[in-house]
């Protein structure tokens, strides 16, 4: 579910990175383009990179991860909830300290 398969924001109504490439058209026929989305996933939840160093169509006053209990969590990342396989973080930046 990592690798861009997932249906967590389709399920919970929100906004994500990237969730499920598939459906989207522009990055299923273009893998670059795929795979540049997915480096920033990755960078964002390896916390090399903060989700405000982005541009987004918009500003988001919070952001939050869904991540396997397996993955290690960045020292940003503050744990909201877990359970046997999957936690929900909130991911601290500058604009939610």
């Amino acid at each position: 579910m990592l690798g861009g398969w997932n249906t967590f924001s389709a399920n919970g109504g929100r906004q994500v990175f990237l969730s499920n490439y598939y459906q989207s058209s522009e990055l299923r026929n273009d893998p670059a383009g795929r795979d540049a989305k997915l480096d920033l996933n990755r960078r964002v939840l390896t916390g090399a990179l903060s989700p405000d160093e982005l541009t987004l169509s918009r500003p988001y006053s919070a952001y939050f991860a869904v991540t396997a209990n397996a993955a290690p969590a960045p020292a940003q990342f503050r744990l909201i909830v877990r359970n046997a396989a999957w936690s929900l973080y909130e991911i601290r930046t500058g604009r939610n300290p």
